[in-house]
């Protein structure tokens, strides 16, 4: 487990999907912290919440790990987490069958609308 660099940002906006700026952006508050499994799975982590968004994992039997390795971050009145998974059918079963409930399920649209 590490927390990527800066020079990792455009590594990890391509392989995250994410819009670019995006990492630099949460990189601003310091309460966010961006973890990093050496397999490639990743999440971030917000201290001042209980919501990791992006949640990845490359290999969703490792999504465990992951979330185990993001515990230390947690303030201690957060007992519970909320995961932001997006168009990730296998790891959002990974999920389901740990014993988690799914809560809300909603859609991410990007591009132009029109």
């Amino acid at each position: 487990m590490h927390t990527p660099a800066p020079e990792d940002d455009a590594r990890l906006t391509s392989q995250l999907r994410l819009m670019p700026g995006f990492i630099g952006w949460m990189r601003k508050d310091t309460g966010n912290v961006l973890l990093e499994l050496r397999n490639g799975s990743r999440t971030w982590r917000s201290r001042a919440s209980r919501r990791r968004s992006p949640f990845r994992a490359e290999q969703p039997e490792l999504a465990p790990a992951l979330l185990e390795a993001a515990r230390p971050h947690a303030l201690p009145q957060h007992d519970w987490v909320q995961l932001v998974i997006e168009n990730d059918a296998a790891l959002a079963a990974a999920i389901a069958n740990g014993g988690t409930a799914l809560k809300l399920e909603m859609f991410h649209m990007q591009g132009a609308i029109g």
